[in-house]
């Protein structure tokens, strides 16, 4: 509470957590402040490997160190993981890793090379669906296939696609 204050708007946490350890955070909280202890929860499900949940305890964690050696940065991680939703079990592979880098690696093509950085007002009908898309219960995959549709617009200027990219940041 020192450092985040007695209520959240957004809390996450695992699927297994629901029953035991986010309802104690509950109880403790709410009996010591009076009040609504968090707004909206957001339980992912599982990262599996071969259909195996992925843990420390388990013993099969893949760590920054791992993707490092196999040359995946953070980012290329984050990708991956926003294009499945929170909610649905997502089964690591390398393939699947290296996948999304690759597209990653054409969205800074387009940004970079292509678009070079300049940019114009953005696309607001692309911003609204965009910003529709993870109201929706955070739809992190069906954004990102939105953003890939904006990029491949033909009526769009590449700087206002640059101006939009930007705007979804």
């Amino acid at each position: 509470m020192a450092t985040l204050g007695k209520q959240l708007d957004i809390h996450t946490g695992g699927i297994d957590h629901i029953s035991t350890h986010h309802n104690a955070e509950i109880a403790q909280s709410e009996a010591v402040t009076g009040k609504t202890f968090v707004k909206y929860w957001m339980h992912g499900a599982f990262l599996t490997i071969d259909k195996s949940r992925i843990g420390k305890s388990v013993g099969n964690a893949i760590t920054m160190r791992h993707l490092a050696d196999r040359g995946f940065t953070g980012d290329d991680y984050r990708y991956w993981l926003l294009t499945a939703h929170y909610r649905t079990t997502v089964d690591f592979s390398w393939d699947a890793l290296k996948a999304g880098k690759q597209a990653l690696f054409r969205l800074k093509r387009h940004m970079y090379e292509e678009y070079k950085q300049k940019s114009s007002t953005p696309d607001t009908a692309y911003l609204e669906k965009f910003d529709e898309r993870l109201a929706d219960d955070l739809d992190t995959p069906g954004a990102i296939a939105l953003m890939w549709d904006m990029v491949k617009d033909s009526k769009l200027d590449n700087k206002t696609k640059c101006g939009t990219l930007m705007a979804m940041d």
